[in-house]
């Protein structure tokens, strides 16, 4: 099975360098696949995982194929993301020479954390040169909608006790979080890990609603249907950072929304609505009963307990991460996911659960600066291409689809870094979104693009 992943691998990187818009449609489907393959095979290579990443390269050198001078061009018509990502870049070189320095192998681990933080960015050029016209996007959107609710069968299979290698997580590995009164057994699936799981459900709901709010006067039953589904899942998943991504892409909606004169304040109830509806769907799903209590009980703590529990990742991680490893940080790479798979690595054992306190720890207090400013051009960039001047409303409302959920993504990753830092593939899926919002963006001049 191993063999014919690999050949399928190499034969959708050919498609892809052919072309690169059906070669997204393999590659999401391949970071489906992938998971079940390393979970059945006797070694459980991490190559298995990462050979994904080479269908997304070579969907990034299709789309380079397809329209020369694309990196150059979207940096000409978007300067100040040109500003962004070379501050971006810049911050990433002490931290790689300062690994390379203090740790044998170092240049190793410098290497998988500048993976980790750069390969991401190659989704920001594919999705520019993705959408000709907004059903490109949407169309991307439905696909992984599908495939993955498909996939998701896995999930109540593995809750019932089903026993598959394919179910669960990787060999060895149960997942349980422990409360008091109560325990709750989190649930893989077809997925590596219930985080993985989680990232793709919480994309389902997600990618759902931006069919929910599309303006096309088409029926939506379907989308809160397959919504439900997608949060059914998601409370057996049983984390919490994965349940309230929905949660922050409704929100960023509608108040992004109303501040660009896009969303009516009175439809506020109407959203709301619109995402208890799936909620209250996939609690009925869920069914009562002890063991299914427990995971209300404990998605519900999201509520009562996410405030205190961020402020615990973030702030105090980062006062930690700064007395551990000083204003210089540990070196690029330090606190990446999955470094320990290179061998030859030496360095700190970090566990930086949270995305803002790895960042101190692998680039230091230079490196958050140049991320700072780099942040301030990124918002800049991403506020003038939503003005949009020649974009029709349906154009508008996708780009504030595609940023409310970026900032999802980036809610999660704020909380915990290790579902993206350790796989680069899910990172480019999240630039594609953003690439996305600089592609559907209307100059006077503009050729493959339409509104």
């Amino acid at each position: 099975m191993t063999t014919i992943y690999y050949s399928f691998v190499a034969l959708s990187a050919l498609i892809a360098l052919s072309d690169f818009r059906r070669g997204i449609y393999f590659a999401i489907f391949i970071d489906l696949l992938r998971d079940i393959v390393r979970k059945t095979d006797p070694s459980e290579s991490v190559l298995i995982t990462v050979a994904g990443a080479a269908v997304w390269g070579a969907v990034f050198l299709g789309a380079t194929k397809s329209y020369p001078g694309l990196v150059s061009r979207a940096f000409s018509e978007h300067p100040l993301l040109r500003k962004s990502i070379s501050t971006f870049l810049i911050g990433l070189v002490p931290a790689a020479g300062l690994a390379v320095i203090l740790y044998p192998g170092g240049y190793k681990m410098a290497v998988v954390g500048g993976v980790s933080f750069v390969v991401p960015l190659f989704g920001l050029a594919i999705g520019y040169a993705l959408p000709r016209q907004s059903k490109d996007i949407y169309g991307m959107l439905a696909f992984y909608i599908f495939v993955n609710a498909v996939f998701l069968i896995g999930v109540p299979l593995e809750h019932l006790g089903y026993d598959w290698a394919g179910l669960g997580g990787m060999r060895g590995m149960n997942w349980i979080r422990y409360r008091s009164g109560y325990t709750v057994d989190l649930i893989s699936g077809f997925y590596r890990s219930p985080d993985i799981m989680g990232l793709h459900a919480a994309s389902v709901a997600m990618f759902c609603f931006c069919f929910y709010v599309r303006a096309d006067g088409r029926p939506k039953a379907g989308w809160i249907a397959i919504a439900s589904w997608a949060f059914f899942c998601l409370f057996l998943a049983g984390r919490r950072k994965m349940i309230g991504m929905p949660f922050v892409f409704v929100a960023a909606w509608f108040f992004i929304g109303k501040l660009k004169n896009l969303v009516p304040a009175n439809r506020m109830l109407g959203f709301l609505a619109s995402l208890a509806l799936p909620v209250g769907v996939s609690l009925l799903m869920l069914g009562r009963g002890s063991d299914n209590d427990a995971y209300a009980d404990f998605a519900s703590s999201l509520i009562t307990e996410g405030g205190i529990r961020a402020n615990e990742l973030i702030s105090n991680s980062v006062l930690g991460t700064i007395h551990q490893t000083g204003v210089f940080g540990a070196g690029l790479g330090s606190a990446t996911q999955g470094r320990y798979h290179m061998g030859g690595i030496s360095g700190p054992r970090a566990w930086q659960e949270d995305g803002i306190s790895r960042i101190f720890m692998e680039l230091g207090l230079f490196g958050v600066i140049c991320v700072v400013i780099a942040g301030k051009h990124f918002y800049f960039a991403v506020k003038r291409a939503m003005g949009n001047p020649l974009g029709t409303f349906q154009t508008k409302i996708l780009q504030l689809s595609l940023v409310s959920m970026v900032l999802a993504y980036g809610a999660s990753f704020t909380i915990s870094h290790q579902q993206f830092s350790g796989d680069p593939g899910s990172g480019v899926i999240v630039m594609i979104l953003m690439g996305a919002v600089f592609g559907l963006y209307v100059p006077a001049r503009r050729e493959f693009v339409v509104g």
